[in-house]
């Protein structure tokens, strides 16, 4: 097992459903209890940034979620390494050529 640090909960309504979740590569997340990664693209809008202060912010990930989350980033990385250098008549979109996406760095600027 592999200690990682929280970055986001979870915005359940519900305060006792909320989970650490914990972007361990950009655009990569982590949820605490899950067995695999998920981009930010799936699950972004599921989470908000923790605030500074306090509180228990560390939890387990296995091994594998690690490297399935580091397989994850590379898949992606390529992604945009691909779409970049695809020929076109007309410019790449901006979702194909950035990540994590720029509405998710938007979002969680400090």
């Amino acid at each position: 097992m592999i200690e990682v640090e929280a970055t986001h909960i979870t915005n359940e309504i519900d305060p006792q459903r909320r989970r650490l979740v914990c972007e361990l590569y950009p655009g990569i997340l982590v949820f605490h209890g899950s067995s695999g990664p998920s981009t930010v693209r799936e699950a972004g809008k599921l989470v908000d940034p923790l605030p500074n202060p306090g509180g228990e912010r560390t939890f387990p990930i296995t091994e594998r979620t690690a490297e399935l989350a580091a397989e994850e980033y590379d898949r992606q990385m390529r992604r945009v390494e691909g779409a970049l250098q695809q020929p076109r008549s007309l410019p790449p979109l901006v979702w194909d050529t950035v990540w994590p996406p720029k509405a998710w760095t938007d979002r969680n600027k400090k």
